[in-house]
């Protein structure tokens, strides 16, 4: 995991009421986030998606215009995570994972013992319906930002093994890739912030 145990690139502080004290952050993704004892706003206005930038098979985090390459430090069972903590007590994780042929990333934003919270996930997991057939046109999370596909194998759920998680959803199934839940396990995130309960014992026969 790559530790930056810094401050972020803006953090103010006022009062308010009765010296209630308000602390403004910007991630380094610029989310503009309030927080005080009663308050906790996140503001999307100026956020930047594009923090990952992938050319010719190289990867790079890119924040602000400050790009750090990330070439060869996950696969697909192995997270890459950098961490950006701020001594206000919100911490900031930016995960990325997989292959260069099906590769996604994340961004999870914890205050203290608050809350939790996953921001705009690129192909973390699969959903399947009923019958085990992959859902691949549902909504946008399995591209990229510029609109690269990041999986588009009409691969069946019977065809993975145990090794991947799989959860009940509604009427379906997802199934998360092994980096995402290893990247869960080492921040100590019980669940799946996808969908509720616990992951089936093994993958369903159809």
């Amino acid at each position: 995991m790559a530790l930056l145990a810094a401050a972020l690139a803006v953090l103010c502080l006022a009062t308010a009421g009765a010296g209630l004290a308000i602390i403004y952050i910007t991630s380094p993704s610029d989310i503009h986030i309030t927080l005080s004892e009663t308050i906790q706003k996140h503001d999307f206005t100026q956020y930047n998606d594009r923090w990952l930038v992938e050319e010719d098979g190289r990867f790079f985090l890119d924040f602000g215009g400050s790009r750090t390459e990330i070439t060869g430090e996950f696969d697909a069972d192995t997270p890459y995570i950098h961490t950006v903590q701020d001594q206000s007590g919100v911490s900031f994780y930016y995960v990325v994972g997989g292959t260069l042929d099906n590769y996604g990333y994340t961004e999870f934003i914890i205050v203290s013992d608050r809350s939790r919270s996953e921001v705009n996930p690129r192909n973390t997991f699969v959903e399947f319906d009923a019958q085990g057939e992959p859902i691949l046109d549902r909504n946008k999370s399995l591209c990229s930002w510029d609109g690269t596909i990041l999986y588009g194998a009409p691969t069946r759920l019977d065809a993975f093994d145990d090794s991947y998680r799989v959860y009940a959803d509604g009427d379906g199934y997802i199934l998360e890739w092994r980096w995402y839940s290893a990247a869960r396990d080492q921040l100590g995130f019980e669940g799946s912030f996808s969908c509720g309960g616990d992951p089936l014992p093994s993958i369903p026969e159809f």
